[in-house]
């Protein structure tokens, strides 16, 4: 009667071996080398990252490094492996951004100026109005009025000159004082006994 053999691991249950004058490894195999370096059984399995041997599907690192991890998640922006997203210039993890005009590091709206097309408020305080301060410092106004010298509604007097408050007198003299006492006419002229003025 034939001898048998423990069964061998790496193989058939049951099945009959021819003695060994040697050491039977542990894959069963006659003074064979073992589990080969590396692997973790006699298939040529390898550990995968959780230390399981022989496990399908095995489990594997991510391009992060991560075991069964989710790698890169681009579909969430990010472009890389500690989740940092492109700049406006498309650099991965770069520090330049839009400013307010969308402009990538642009200078966003310039001193001076309400908006990115360059407007200046007006003196109402509308951006790009139209509205300025008048001579009398009014917005929008319509300055000095006609037949006025100031904002004040002063006219000129006789001598051209604003507000100064001189008119022509019954002489037709600018400022004076018309005709002087006892006189009869702007010439000197006097009254006679018949009260005629110059007679």
């Amino acid at each position: 009667m034939p001898e048998l053999t423990v069964p061998v691991p790496c193989d058939v249950e049951g099945v009959l071996a021819v003695k060994c004058d040697g050491k039977v490894d542990a894959c069963g195999v006659c003074n064979g080398p073992g589990i080969p370096k590396g692997h973790c059984d006699c298939l040529g399995h390898v550990e995968d990252c959780l230390g399981q041997c022989g496990v399908e599907p095995a489990a594997c690192n991510d391009e992060c490094g991560v075991c069964n991890g989710p790698g890169i998640r681009w579909k969430e922006g990010f472009c890389d492996c500690d989740m940092h997203v492109k700049d406006c210039f498309g650099v991965c993890g770069g520090h330049s951004m839009k400013d307010i005009c969308g402009v990538c590091n642009g200078p966003g709206i310039l001193p001076g100026r309400c908006d990115c097309k360059g407007k200046k408020l007006d003196c109402a305080g509308t951006c790009g109005g139209d509205k300025v301060e008048d001579a009398c410092n009014v917005c929008g106004g319509e300055g000095i009025l006609p037949g006025y010298c100031d904002c004040d509604k002063h006219r000129n007097g006789c001598d051209g000159e604003c507000n100064s408050g001189k008119v022509l007198d019954e002489c037709n003299i600018c400022g004076g004082t018309g005709i002087p006492d006892g006189d009869c006419d702007c010439n000197g002229n006097t009254l006679n006994c018949k009260f005629e003025c110059g007679g």
